[in-house]
């Protein structure tokens, strides 16, 4: 019985091309890590692109020009993989704030970066007024931060995120907060920054972490 099935495999010359493919890609639909799924289903593809070419007597050309597609979609959501999980070409100052993102994953980072603005204050520069629905969300990366609330003052370190209680209550700003002069800080537009997350779930649930660890730090202090 097992000869009779042997015997219907072709291993001779090129034909061992079509077992090995299959092969790699039955082992690549065993793994649940997507990069390495996807590494293993291009090999199979180029195993299968090469039988089509080597193997019959006239190279089938429109399975070559598929697989080649195929190949190319692959390798592309490969190169993707790969930078969501990799810290490259990134400068200092993001480098150095992804270092405070821990929770965030490299590709999300990238994602919240492109619609980020570094800034450095020249003198105090208020950026939430009490009662007033802050336009973005910051965090101070340097320099101190004085707080009004209620006619209460408060001094905070840098390292903290503001307006992040006005945009997770959907409420106006609780206190009037200014970074002094030579703080250095990253702001996001809050409307573009809430499009974002709808569409990154991941990244919704990072930030909302970091979030929310930065409020209970602010708690302790109070």
């Amino acid at each position: 019985m097992i000869e009779a099935v042997l015997s219907t495999f072709q291993f001779r010359g090129w034909a061992f091309l079509v077992h090995l493919a299959a092969l790699t890609q039955v082992i690549g639909y065993l793994i649940r890590d997507q990069l390495l799924l996807r590494i293993m289903l291009f090999a199979g593809t180029l195993l299968y692109i090469a039988y089509y070419r080597l193997y019959p007597e006239t190279p089938l050309w429109d399975a070559i020009l598929w697989g080649s597609a195929l190949a190319c979609a692959n390798f592309f959501m490969i190169i993707q993989l790969i930078r969501d999980r990799t810290c490259f070409r990134m400068s200092s100052d993001e480098e150095r704030l992804y270092s405070l993102f821990n929770q965030v994953r490299p590709g999300d980072f990238r994602r919240l970066m492109k619609i980020a603005s570094f800034r450095e204050a020249e003198g105090a520069t208020v950026l939430t007024r009490q009662g007033d629905r802050p336009e973005e969300l910051y965090f101070i990366i340097d320099g101190g931060i004085q707080l009004d609330k209620d006619g209460r003052q408060f001094s905070y370190d840098a390292q903290t995120f503001i307006g992040e209680v006005s945009m997770v209550t959907s409420r106006a700003a609780s206190a009037t907060v200014a970074v002094q002069p030579g703080g250095r800080y990253v702001a996001w537009n809050r409307d573009r920054l809430e499009r974002l997350i709808a569409r990154q779930p991941s990244l919704k649930l990072a930030l909302d972490l970091l979030v929310t660890r930065d409020m209970a730090t602010k708690i302790q202090r109070a």
